[in-house]
């Protein structure tokens, strides 16, 4: 068999191929003399995930390599950071706090920074800090009293504050701070972190006036609570104070709500009313003497006031009577009328 005739423009190919492989040989040589292992690894390395509760690694979580903290400047002493500080906003919060994020972000939540401490001398007890930037103390107040745990006992760090066995919350204007340990027995530290956070919250710019207005006898001090939405079950109804009372031995809750106008309060008790008429309640005539369009309401069991006082609609909630909802009724609306409000 004949050999078979080469081709001249085959052969130039084949030139220009093998050209190009030598030239890529050659260049991977090259690299590997200079490979760098420290700069591999810095490309490589993986971020350590922050001891919270699980959103360090997320995307949501954005980690701030500033100084030791961004929260605490400095660090109380004989306390060093446990992990980057961490910051969500409104769309990463429930990535942090899971369950609970709606709470805040009814009530006003701008953003929140969190970071853990340690004590060196117990590695494994941290101290989470929270601090949640709610836009103006009233909010701020809103999601501490609506928290308040059953095991809360006074704290004199701020006017609106108190601690458990492993924990520590308060309003400081603005922001509303929770300390929160991972076992009990350091108080001491968590107290510390709290006294550098005092002071930070900046000037208030809507305080919680109406905490005045609530008649003092029976009243439980510590149950004053304000609600930013959904009040009582109906949407109508928003920005409102409660407070507990004992009536004759009767637990029974006041509420006020302060609207921008007279005839706004009046609007929005005639709404409420009807909201309560429209769920199975029914209309009750007072036995004692109230202001005109007050409304006494029996609704499975239990009943509920409704009056205005200027621009202040106020009532009784779920009193298990007639009679201590009509005695409390008849304090709260003198208290609102001397008052002037």
């Amino acid at each position: 068999m004949a050999a078979k005739k080469t081709n001249p423009g085959e052969t130039a190919v084949g030139i220009a191929v093998l050209a190009v492989l030598v030239c890529i040989a050659v260049g991977m040589l090259i690299a590997q003399s200079r490979f760098d292992p420290a700069f591999f690894t810095a490309m490589t390395a993986k971020v350590e995930p922050s001891p919270s509760t699980g959103a360090a690694d997320s995307p949501a979580a954005q980690t701030v390599p500033s100084e030791p903290s961004a929260l605490l400047d400095p660090i109380p002493q004989g306390m060093s950071v446990l992990a980057p500080a961490e910051t969500f906003n409104s769309e990463t919060l429930s990535e942090k706090i899971d369950g609970k994020a709606e709470l805040y972000l009814s009530s006003g939540f701008v953003s929140m920074g969190s970071q853990r401490f340690v004590l060196p001398e117990s590695p494994d007890s941290w101290i989470e800090v929270y601090v949640y930037d709610m836009g103006d103390m009233r909010n701020a107040f809103s999601v501490w009293s609506a928290q308040r745990r059953a095991d809360a006992e006074k704290s004199d760090i701020a006017p609106f504050s108190y601690s458990t066995a492993n924990a520590l919350f308060f309003v400081d204007g603005r922001k509303y701070v929770e300390i929160v340990g991972a076992a009990e027995g350091f108080s001491h530290a968590i107290l510390a972190l709290g006294k550098s956070l005092v002071g930070r919250g900046g000037v208030e710019t809507r305080g919680v006036g109406e905490l005045a207005l609530f008649p003092l006898e029976g009243l439980d001090a510590g149950s004053v609570a304000l609600h930013a939405s959904d009040v009582f079950g109906f949407d109508g109804l928003n920005d409102t104070f409660t407070a507990a009372y004992d009536v004759g031995g009767s637990g029974v809750t006041a509420f006020i709500s302060r609207r921008e106008t007279p005839d706004e309060a009046l609007k929005l008790a005639s709404a409420y009313h009807a909201f309560l008429l429209q769920n199975g309640g029914k209309d009750v005539a007072w036995s004692v003497e109230m202001p005109a369009g007050a409304r006494l309401v029996e609704i499975f069991g239990s009943y509920e006031a409704i009056f205005c006082s200027g621009r202040i609609l106020a009532g009784v909630h779920e009193a298990e009577a007639k009679e201590p909802a009509e005695r409390l009724s008849v304090v709260l609306e003198t208290a609102l009328r001397e008052k002037g409000k």
